[in-house]
C-alpha cells in the first residue's frame, strides 16, 4: 500500500490548473478539467443511475447554441429520484463540437453521475465526461476525449479510475448510498 499523500494549498492547485490551460491554449484542442475521484462524484452528483441509451436528436436553441438530447431507460438508481426514462442534455451536435462532453451511443448500457440541467426536466453529465461510465464486458469505462487532467483527485476523495469492475462500482455506490433502487 503506498504511504499517505499530503494534498497541496489550494494555491497551487489554482497555479496547477492555470498552468495547464496556458500550456494547452495555442491552439484549444482540448479541455482541462480537474479529476474528479469516485466519491467526489457521488457526492457532488444529485442523481447516480444506470440505464440504456435509447436514442439521441440533436437541435439548434435559439440563438443558435447547438445540444444533443439522449433519451435513457434507467434499470437502477443508486442516489436520486428519478422517472423510469430521462432526458441527458448535452451541449454540442448539429455540427457543433464541444471537447471533453461526452458521447452517448445508442444501444450502450451505461452508468451516470448526473446534475440538474437548466432547461425543463433534463440532466446534465457531471464533470463533463467525467460522470459518465459505458458497460463493456465486466467493467465500466469511462469513455471521452480531448480532456487533459490537473490530477489532484486524492485530494478530493481518492484514485480516479477510468475503468472499474461493474460489481465493485456497484457495490461502492450501493454501500455509500443504502442500495439500488
Amino acid at each position: 500500500m503506498n504511504a499517505p499523500r499530503t494534498c497541496p494549498p489550494p494555491w497551487i492547485a489554482a497555479v496547477l490548473l492555470a498552468a495547464t490551460l496556458l500550456a494547452h491554449s495555442p491552439p484549444a484542442q482540448t479541455t482541462t478539467v480537474i479529476r474528479a475521484g469516485l466519491p467526489e462524484l457521488s457526492d457532488r452528483a444529485d442523481l447516480v443511475v444506470e440505464g440504456r441509451v435509447l436514442s439521441v436528436s440533436e437541435y439548434l436553441a435559439p440563438g443558435g447554441m447547438a445540444y444533443t438530447d439522449y433519451q435513457i431507460r434507467i434499470s437502477g438508481r443508486f442516489k436520486g429520484a428519478s422517472e423510469d426514462r430521462l432526458v441527458v442534455r448535452l451541449p454540442g451536435g448539429a455540427g457543433t463540437v464541444v471537447l471533453g462532453t461526452p458521447k452517448l451511443v445508442p444501444g450502450t448500457d451505461v452508468l451516470l453521475f448526473l446534475e440538474r440541467g437548466h432547461v425543463g426536466d433534463t440532466w446534465v453529465v457531471l464533470g463533463l465526461g467525467q460522470g459518465h461510465f459505458v458497460l463493456d464486458g465486466g467493467e465500466f469505462r469511462r469513455q471521452f476525449t480531448d480532456v487533459g487532467y490537473v490530477d489532484l483527485a486524492y485530494c478530493t476523495g481518492g484514485e480516479a479510475l477510468d475503468r472499474v469492475s461493474a460489481t465493485q462500482l456497484r457495490r461502492f455506490l450501493s454501500a455509500r448510498f443504502g442500495g439500488q433502487r
